[in-house]
Formats: C-alpha cells, structure tokens, sequence
C-alpha cells in the first residue's frame, strides 16, 4: 500500500492549517516509499500528533472514536483474526453483530482500504476512529506469539476458589416429555 497523496483527510488537514503544506510535501515526496500509509508518514515525520490526527479523522468523517486504552482484545472476534488484512490495511476489526463489524480505523477516509476489509469479510463495515499508536500496539499484542488471550485456563487451580470441575455423564439426553422440544404440525 503506497501513501495517498490524494486524501480526503491529508487535504482537509492542509486546508486548515493544521500541518504545514510545504513540509507536507517534502515529506510525501522524498520519503513516501518509507511508509505505507499516510498516516504513518504524518506521524513518523512529526507533521500531526496522533491525537490530533484522529481528533480531526473523527471531525472529518463524522465517524465515532474510541480510546483504544480501554478496550480488551478478548473481544476481538475470534473469525476476524487474519493477520494479513488487519496488518496490511492497518485496521481491527473490534466487534461484529450481525452482518456488520466495527472497524478500528486511522483514516476513515482510505475508503479503498475498508472495501478491501468488507470484501474479505464478506462483512459491512462501520469504521470507528483510533489513535495511531495505541492502534499499531493493540495489532502488536494480537499477533504477538507470547501473549495469550484466553490464558490457560486448564492450568487455573479452581479449587481454592469453591470451583470444581462438573463432568458431563455420556447420555444426559432426558428422556423426560417435559424436556423434549414440542413439535406440532397443523394442518388447514
């Protein structure tokens, strides 16, 4: 993925003053081919913080925002974990219900970006706008060999706790007519 010249948020960044236009590009010019995302670029070169950077996606796009601070990655849908996608278009997908997921973001204006994560998801994305950094760490943890999201819960000591283990007997399908489901036919 090549930086984007062209985006929606670069111009409006540049409209409002907010990152120098003459800097800007420089930047995009001499050192596009370092980064893969503009973004990237405008926080690795120091034109935008990545607060601001998002504050102003978010204005931008009318998109929601979250604080990635506060989110737990055991939520992150266990279907949605390709590496590949998440780490090529810089985006998590957060949560998902129903047809839609929710698709941490840095630049919801990348719209050939989310089509690509809707595409290989088969899923409607609802893009929801983060912070660079706190982004690229949450991807980090994900996909890092030595963090384990669910730990190890079959070395968990219950029985300190008052927990014990119950075990299913084999066959405890009741045969019971409450607890059989009631299927009727009716005919006209």
């Amino acid at each position: 993925m090549a930086v984007n010249a062209n985006s929606t948020l670069l111009k409006r960044l540049l409209q409002q003053g907010i990152i120098d236009s003459d800097k800007a590009t420089k930047a995009i010019s001499e050192k596009s081919g370092n980064y893969r995302t503009l973004p990237e670029l405008l926080i690795n070169e120091k034109l935008i913080g990545s607060a601001r950077l998002a504050e102003m996606a978010t204005q931008v796009s009318h998109a929601l925002s979250i604080d990635l601070d506060y989110y737990d990655l055991v939520s992150v849908p266990e279907d949605l974990r390709n590496e590949k996608l998440i780490r090529k278009n810089d985006m998590l997908p957060l949560a998902k219900r129903g047809r839609n997921m929710y698709l941490a973001v840095i630049d919801p204006t990348n719209i050939a970006a989310i089509e690509d994560f809707e595409f290989n998801t088969g899923l409607n994305a609802e893009v929801v706008v983060v912070e660079f950094d706190k982004l690229q760490k949450l991807i980090e943890k994900l996909f890092d060999s030595s963090f384990n999201l669910a730990g190890d819960a079959g070395d968990w000591d219950l029985g300190s706790l008052g927990i014990t283990e119950e075990v299913e007997e084999e066959g405890g399908v009741s045969t019971d007519k409450e607890d059989q489901p009631i299927i009727a036919f009716i005919n006209k």
